[in-house]
């Protein structure tokens, strides 16, 4: 994918994914034919090149027991140390070890019910063993098969369920999640396309560890995944999308149309409500104590017994998942497209009385969610009491603030810490006032332009736009006022105003690509300019490296940029006292040194020095 830019990239991805999901409707067989050929040829281009390189490696150390000239020739060419390092990030990368799941591993004997459903659910679909059930703190439901044996696999299937979602749905409707879950190893799935599925998952993890290698790793294998990668991974998205509606079928079946139904419902619009009335306590907490909240799950089970939710907001909820359409982003289908087999009219389900953790966990649910409350407690007590002294600080200068104000004008800092403060610090209290305010002072600021967007268009206001559009005079401001843009137009349903503002926000990300890649290194074609520092800037440079007692000189450039030219990069050369370590004397210099925007450090006789030199020739010295 090497030349494209992030709308020709997404537009390519897209077009290969209608392209498979057409074939795959129009002839499976011959898909799914065309799928298992390019699942192959994956394996046979690895294996190969590992097969490949194990030869030659054989073939070296031949050569080096019958020619010592051939020994100096590897050694001399680096050959032998390439070859190990092909053969090293293979393997590496075939032996794949993801992470166990993290979470409270259920025992057989503790939860006899949980485990008695699960192996009736198994073995009335045919599928898999699962081997271990996990408990987790999370609002989420799934089956983690683990590699023993990296791509070879030899799997260990592990179900995970999250508490939080267990305490939101009754029984009958964690049980059709969990149908779901199982569903994608069951036999109704077919042996094909659970074993795409597994293929599916080993290579997206595959790819991973090539992407971390880099270096020799992208030289070698880069132009074949630029092709393969999105390619396999757009033809078998349209069976991965197949196989979760395959998976509700079984769910609905394993379960009934209703508990399906009332699940996916509920699973859609309970992290919603919960973030919107359950987290905000929390937050407001940290203001109130500095003592961690010890009961943050036991609290959640509380909640959902003892206050009920507008029957108004969920129906807002849910009509806004139920505009959401099928995209190319995710293989799930939307939440229309996945009820429309079982359901013509979504009704919202009521909280249960007793909900399936309590049913399915019994007496037990209460010491479970204690360790959850302890657990979060430990991992958090130092960040909560942060947050709370800063809140605590935070608050004190937004009241000296506030009494300031009535006294005498705020400078544009002050008044944008009252704004900001009064939207982080006091929600009951309308901030959009004291952002205007700071506009008013800054009417070209894109921070004061994009917070001012930002609150219109959570009020359904577009009169938001206006100002966002403002705020993207500023590169760093268009990409996130896009996203906002695009997320108003895509819930009016206004399909080709947000598409305009989706392509703005990718041709932005280009140049920032072009940007970061520029200035991520010295490379031999840089062009040199002049610092352009004012005189007091050089003499405040001169000031600090004098006090680096190991520095003898230092000279200042800027390396030229096309992309966002105004931003400067800087690079200072230096020459050191004799026998100094230039890589220690460059890391004690960017430590140490405090100057505006980007720069790099290079000694003039390092491994910069042809840099070095053609960048003398431009430079100003500082000492």
């Amino acid at each position: 994918m090497a030349g494209r830019s992030t709308s020709e990239h997404r537009e390519h991805l897209e077009r290969l994914i209608d392209e498979a999901e057409q074939a795959y409707k129009r002839d499976p067989v011959s898909y799914r034919r065309k799928l298992s050929m390019l699942a192959g040829l994956g394996y046979v281009y690895l294996f190969g090149i590992l097969l490949a390189t194990m030869a030659l490696i054989a073939l070296c150390v031949v050569g080096v027991f019958k020619s010592q000239i051939f020994l100096l020739l590897l050694v001399k060419k680096k050959a032998g140390i390439l070859l190990i390092g092909v053969f090293y990030i293979l393997v590496k990368a075939l032996w794949v070890r993801l992470d166990e799941p993290r979470g409270y591993k259920l025992q057989r004997k503790q939860y006899p019910r949980l485990f008695a459903e699960v192996d009736a659910m198994g073995e009335k679909l045919q599928a898999p063993v699962i081997h271990e059930i996990v408990l987790t703190p999370e609002f989420n439901a799934a089956i983690q098969q683990t590699p023993r044996l990296g791509v070879f696999g030899w799997y260990k299937n592990t179900l995970i369920l999250g508490v939080l979602m267990m305490m939101s749905l009754d029984r009958e409707q964690m049980l059709s999640v969990i149908a779901h879950e199982y569903g994608h190893l069951s036999g109704n799935h077919g042996r094909f396309s659970s074993w795409i599925y597994r293929v599916r998952m080993t290579w997206m993890r595959v790819m991973a560890a090539f992407d971390q290698a880099g270096g020799w790793a992208h030289v070698i294998f880069g132009k074949f995944f630029d092709w393969y990668a999105p390619y396999f991974n757009a033809w078998s998205f349209a069976l991965a999308r197949g196989n979760e509606y395959e998976a509700d079928a079984v769910a609905v079946e394993m379960t009934s149309r209703q508990a399906f139904a009332e699940a996916l419902t509920q699973t859609h619009i309970m992290p919603e409500l919960m973030d919107k009335y359950y987290w905000p306590d929390i937050h407001k907490a940290i203001a109130e104590s500095p003592r961690v909240n010890e009961r943050i799950y036991s609290g959640y089970r509380e909640r959902l017994r003892y206050k009920a939710f507008a029957l108004k907001e969920k129906q807002e909820l849910l009509d806004k998942a139920l505009r959401e359409k099928t995209g190319h982003t995710d293989t799930h289908p939307s939440l229309k497209d996945r009820i429309r087999p079982y359901s013509e009219k979504l009704t919202i389900p009521e909280l249960p009385e007793v909900n399936a953790a309590e049913e399915l966990f019994g007496d037990r649910l209460a010491d479970l969610l204690r360790k959850f409350d302890s657990q979060w407690a430990d991992d958090n007590a130092g960040w909560w009491r942060q947050r709370h002294e800063y809140l605590r600080k935070s608050k004190e200068e937004l009241e000296k603030l506030l009494l300031k104000r009535k006294r005498e004008k705020l400078n544009n800092d002050e008044l944008w810490n009252v704004a900001a403060w009064t939207e982080e610090l006091k929600p009951a209290i309308d901030p959009l006032p004291y952002y205007r305010a700071y506009w008013e002072k800054n009417p070209d600021a894109a921070d004061g332009n994009y917070a001012i967007g930002r609150l219109l268009l959570d009020r359904e206001d577009p009169e938001g736009l206006k100002y966002l559009d403002k705020a993207m005079a500023n590169h760093r401001a268009v990409v996130p006022a896009c996203q906002l843009a695009y997320s108003f137009y895509k819930g009016k349903g206004e399909e080709t105003v947000a598409e305009s503002y989706r392509l703005r926000a990718e041709k932005q990300m280009d140049l920032q690509n072009r940007a970061a890649h520029e200035r991520a290194d010295l490379y031999e074609v840089d062009e040199f300019l002049s610092d352009e520092l004012p005189e007091e800037g050089i003499a405040d440079l001169h000031k600090q490296f004098r006090a680096m007692k190991d520095v003898k000189q230092v000279w200042i450039c800027r390396k030229k940029v096309s992309v966002f030219p105004d931003e400067p990069v800087y690079v200072l050369i230096y020459t050191s006292k004799w026998g100094k370590s230039h890589d220690e004397l460059d890391q004690m210099i960017i430590k140490n040194l405090r100057m505006p925007g980007q720069y790099f450090v290079i000694n003039k006789n390092g491994s910069f020095a042809a840099v070095a030199k053609r960048a003398l020739k431009i430079a100003r010295q500082v000492i």
